[in-house]
Formats: C-alpha cells, sequence, structure tokens
C-alpha cells in the first residue's frame, strides 16, 4: 500500500482528473496537491475494503477451526474490535460470497458488513447492479444502506407483480384445490348431519 507521504512526482498525472470548477482560481501548485491527496485518499479508501476482506476471511479461518459453543465465545468474549453481529455478517458474506467474488475493494469500502451479508445472499446480476449503483454514484451521492436494499426489493417487488411461472401456477392450483376438495367434504358432512336431524325432527312430529 502506498505511503501517505508519496510525492506528487511519484503519482501519475492522469489518476485524478479534477474538473474546472474544483480547481477554479487555484493555481498549479495547489492543483497538483489536490490531486495527490485525492489519488492517495481513494488508495486508502481502496486499502478499507481490503482490510474489511482480509477480517473477513480470518474471522471464517477461525470459525471453521472451533466448536459451535467456542465460536459463540469467542464472539461474545469482547476480545474483537467489533460487535458479534458485525463480526457474523463479515463471516456470512466471506463464506457465501466474498471468498470467490471478483469484486474491487473500494467497492467492498462503500458497504458495511450488513450489507455485505445482505448481498451474499443475492443472484451474481443483483450484485453487478449494486456495482454499477455504486460506481455511478461516485463522488456526488451517498450510497445508503436503504438505496442498496432498494436494489432487490424493487425485483421482489416486481416479481410479485408479474404472472407466476408455469411451476409456481400448478403449486398454488393443486394446493387451491386441495382445499375446495376439504371445504367440500366437511359442507358434505355438515349437510348429512342436518339431514339426520331434520329427518329425526320429522319423525317427533309424527
Amino acid at each position: 500500500m502506498t505511503n501517505s507521504a508519496i510525492s506528487p512526482e511519484v503519482l501519475d498525472a492522469q489518476i485524478v482528473n479534477l474538473n474546472s470548477a474544483t480547481t477554479k482560481g487555484m493555481n498549479d501548485w495547489e492543483i497538483e496537491s489536490m490531486e495527490t491527496s485525492v489519488a492517495d485518499i481513494n488508495e486508502h479508501l481502496a486499502a478499507a475494503g481490503s482490510s474489511l476482506r482480509y477480517v473477513a476471511s480470518e474471522l471464517a479461518q477461525i470459525k471453521q477451526n472451533v466448536k459451535t459453543g467456542n465460536w459463540k465465545a469467542f464472539l461474545e468474549s469482547g476480545v474483537l474490535s467489533c460487535s458479534p453481529k458485525y463480526a457474523t455478517d463479515l463471516v456470512a458474506a466471506h463464506d457465501k460470497w466474498l471468498c470467490n467474488a471478483d469484486v474491487e475493494d473500494a467497492v467492498i469500502a462503500q458497504l458495511t458488513p450488513r450489507s455485505l451479508a445482505a448481498l451474499a445472499n443475492q443472484t451474481e446480476a443483483v450484485r453487478q447492479k449494486v456495482y454499477k449503483m455504486i460506481s455511478s454514484a461516485g463522488k456526488t451521492e451517498n450510497i445508503t444502506e436503504a438505496k442498496i436494499r432498494s436494489v432487490w426489493k424493487k425485483k421482489g417487488a416486481a416479481k410479485s407483480a408479474v404472472d407466476r411461472t408455469p411451476d409456481e401456477k400448478l403449486k398454488r392450483a393443486n394446493t387451491l384445490n386441495k382445499q375446495l376438495t376439504e371445504m367440500n367434504r366437511k359442507l358434505k358432512a355438515e349437510n348429512a348431519d342436518l339431514r339426520r336431524q331434520l329427518s329425526k325432527k320429522l319423525l317427533e312430529v309424527q
């Protein structure tokens, strides 16, 4: 990882392109200094994602090597500088997704452990949409957890609004048929009982 004391001469001038509004009224030295800082900031942000990936991997390794009771006691012991939920979310994200994921560290850095764990349960297509949302938002929009979750919530709402698959329709029809059959059986039984009661009353009258 690049040291924060890196000089402007070492950095490629094309790494950061500040727009005219940002550099308005600034001299060359000020622009160059800002570009250096921005490049360094971005590198450290990427390192934050790399650190999360590493921590998730190490926690997953610990969990794999100990029994369930030991793992639970470990989480609750307070030796980690994070909550048990934070740790379990990272483990879930690692085991279901990050261990084999081709995702940039800079993207991981934008996500909370909770969001990482939630993404682990989504399809790759959904994850790609989240990556795209994070990339397109860039520097002008805050990527909140609610916005990230809205990607698959909208998908779920759209799915429920359209017709079900043939298999789902057949399953639903079979379930409904069973319910109607049972209802019909009960109605027949009640009808037979009413007929018996009516016959009994007629005999009593006679």
